[in-house]
């Protein structure tokens, strides 16, 4: 591409479905990342579970995340009729359990400020819907159900939204972006394979802050997250677990051909190492809601740093006369919100360029 309209500097969820949209619309994008799909959205599980991950203080963020699973399956609709390729988006609901006394306490507010928010949430009892409460530890007899929550593979959805841009004519660029320089009407990015110029700019660089010479308004910290893949548990089509396990948020996914995927921690540092004391506190709650882990085949660990901001709210950040945007601080919503954030890329461009 000898001169792209658009340039998306990161191939994580958020920049990928910012750059389908943007060439859905007609616009000439290229998208620059080293390796593709590589990051948060490597590690994540893929739940658009708004309700259950409601946290009193989070408004502003829960209202941003109402929409998504509409969101996700229109956007699933639309990728599916340009490259015949369906981001299944399958809506099980979710169930939320207290593993102790304390736990479960704690549920009893979960439900009160869930109900206070508006969200559709009831009580669900082992003994009315066994098969919800299938394969989790026989202790847990009652939970908060979410109806309406849903999960997507991520995996799925980095190939499907991949094809899709390069059906509309978008490229790829494996390099990595060194360094900006803002012209009159263009702004132009070194990279490792050479410099690149076009009108504007949309940098999704998830965790870490973009190359840019100006002062930025915001800023990120990367929170370490780790997820387990195992096989031999078979939860597919029934709810997302998720889980207070002595105060830790834990969750389980099911997949098809009893696939799951299991997670999370959360350390606010860097690196891809992950430290025992934390894969052990994984293990231990997992094998404590769900024991048939035990003798389940454990296949892959990954690592991905998810973006937060000061204010935990996600941002899309334009200075004015400025030819190039900062999507970021999604934290843990990054899948849950990148359509929205599509959204964001689209009119940040229809705005810079005529």
């Amino acid at each position: 591409m000898n001169r792209p309209e658009v340039v998306v500097v990161g191939a994580g969820i958020i920049g990928l479905v910012s750059a389908y949209e943007l060439a859905r619309e007609g616009r000439a994008v290229l998208v620059i990342d080293p390796t593709p799909g590589a990051g948060a959205t490597y590690a994540a599980a893929g739940m658009l579970a708004p309700g259950a991950e409601y946290v009193a203080g989070e408004d502003e963020n829960f209202q941003l995340q109402r929409s998504a699973v509409a969101r996700w399956r229109t956007l699933s609709e639309s990728l599916e009729a340009v490259t015949g390729q369906l981001v299944t988006v399958h809506e099980v609901g979710t169930l939320l359990v207290g593993f102790d006394h304390g736990d479960r306490l704690g549920l009893t507010q979960t439900h009160d400020l869930a109900v206070a928010a508006g969200i559709d949430v009831s009580v669900r009892r082992r003994s009315e819907h066994p098969d919800s409460f299938r394969h989790l530890n026989d202790r847990l007899t009652s939970g908060l159900f979410y109806p309406g929550e849903a999960w997507l593979d991520p995996d799925e959805a980095v190939a499907a939204l991949t094809s899709a841009i390069s059906a509309l004519g978008g490229a790829f660029l494996a390099a990595r972006v060194t360094a900006t320089a803002e012209e009159t009407q263009s702004i132009r990015l070194s990279t490792t394979e050479g410099d690149v110029e076009a009108p504007c700019a949309l940098f999704a660089t998830g965790a870490q802050a973009p190359p840019l010479s100006l002062s930025l308004e915001h800023s990120v910290r990367p929170i370490r997250g780790v997820t387990m893949r195992c096989d031999g548990v078979d939860r597919f089509g029934l709810p997302m677990v998720r889980a207070v396990v002595r105060g830790r948020p834990f969750y389980m996914v099911g997949r098809e051909g009893g696939h799951c995927v299991v997670g999370a921690t959360a350390q606010e540092a860097g690196g891809d190492a992950i430290e025992v004391g934390e894969m052990r506190r994984l293990l231990t709650d997992a094998l404590d809601v769900v024991p048939p882990l035990e003798v389940a085949a454990w296949t892959q660990t990954r690592v991905g740093h998810r973006p937060v901001a000061p204010s935990g709210v996600p941002f899309f950040e334009h200075q004015t006369g400025a030819r190039w945007a900062w999507s970021s601080g999604h934290y843990r919503h990054g899948v849950t919100l990148a359509p929205l954030a599509g959204q964001w890329a689209v009119d940040f461009v229809r705005e810079v360029v005529s």
